[in-house]
């Protein structure tokens, strides 16, 4: 509606940041939410393919999107391109109209009534079950240093430590989600036997701790290329057990509001993780940035290793 009623004398830089503003908080919403359908469409035996094929489709699609949206900005003007976009999201709308939940969900709350008692009931669930207090802490962690593989601070890894091109920022970016993609892929392709969540928490969020580290001492973009290609596929593993996790720890009617914590959680963390990188970047250089990035990585995956220790690993969440 903007581009077609707003011609390019009438562009306000205000209207434009409201309207994005608000496109966020619509994507706010429809992440928790997506996450939430899962369960409620495929058995909890399938869980885990499920959440692996929906990843890896989305990374799929942001590694096309990135690669085609340039080439089709430059050659058909950036308006067409956001038209072409609301078209594309339509027919997304149509399609989700068509999905079916395996059965009613009884909410068990009363305060699911409203957003607000909804809210409350996602942060208390986070507090109450010890599974996701785990999972709070972890997420805690990460997400302190979680801009530390942010386009800015890579591009000046980039410049000043591997002495690159530009090009070689772009190169880094598509080998995280390739080996994000990749593992997502191949996590789909597993038996329909649930495997061992827990483990692949520990795996996926300590590799991560550790191909971290050896990124703050990488000084080849070659090897860059290849460490954070193994990065995306930690951080794929530890995100896909960590979602199965939450999908089997609590009843599918606490899903949303669950999730929609966790999705809070992270955004405002993620504010904070902008201004300490910086900080740190600035005073104790770039390299500096990914060893403290490294350290907070490893306190975050303590709480993979507890869930190890204190529950039995053969259940399945």
């Amino acid at each position: 509606m903007y581009i077609l009623v707003c011609s390019k004398e009438q562009l306000s830089v205000v209207l434009l940041v409201g309207i994005v503003f608000f496109i966020s908080i619509l994507e706010g919403i429809a992440g928790p939410v997506r996450s939430s359908l899962v369960p409620l469409t495929v058995p909890e035996t399938s869980l885990l393919q499920a959440n692996g094929v929906l990843a890896g489709v989305v990374q799929t699609c942001s590694l096309a999107g990135w690669a085609l949206g340039s080439i089709i900005v430059s050659w058909l003007g950036a308006g067409q391109v956001v038209i072409i976009s609301a078209l594309l999201l339509g027919v997304a709308w149509s399609v989700s109209s068509l999905i079916r939940e395996n059965g009613p969900v009884t909410p068990e709350a009363s305060n699911a009534n409203s957003w607000f008692g909804s809210i409350q009931a996602g942060w208390r669930q986070y507090f109450r079950v010890p599974k996701l207090r785990l999972l709070f802490w972890m997420n805690t962690w990460e997400g302190l240093f979680g801009a530390v593989f942010a386009g800015a601070f890579l591009l000046v890894f980039v410049g000043k430590r591997l002495h690159a091109e530009e090009i070689w920022w772009g190169w880094i970016n598509g080998a995280y989600l390739g080996g994000f993609t990749i593992v997502s892929l191949l996590v789909s392709r597993l038996s329909r036997q649930m495997p061992n969540l827990g483990m692949m928490l520990t795996v996926g969020s300590g590799c991560y701790a550790i191909i971290t580290l050896g990124f703050g001492y990488t000084s080849s973009p070659l090897v860059a290329l290849g460490v954070m290609l193994i990065l995306g596929a930690s951080q794929s593993v530890k995100d896909l057990a960590e979602r199965t996790l939450i999908q089997t720890s609590v009843p599918t009617s606490e899903l949303p509001p669950i999730f929609a914590a966790q999705s809070s959680l992270i955004s405002l963390l993620y504010g904070v993780s902008l201004l300490l990188c910086g900080w740190i970047a600035d005073t104790m250089g770039i390299q500096a940035l990914y060893f403290f990035a490294a350290a907070g990585f490893a306190v975050s995956s303590a709480g993979a290793v507890t869930f190890i220790l204190v529950y039995d690993p053969r259940q399945k969440g």
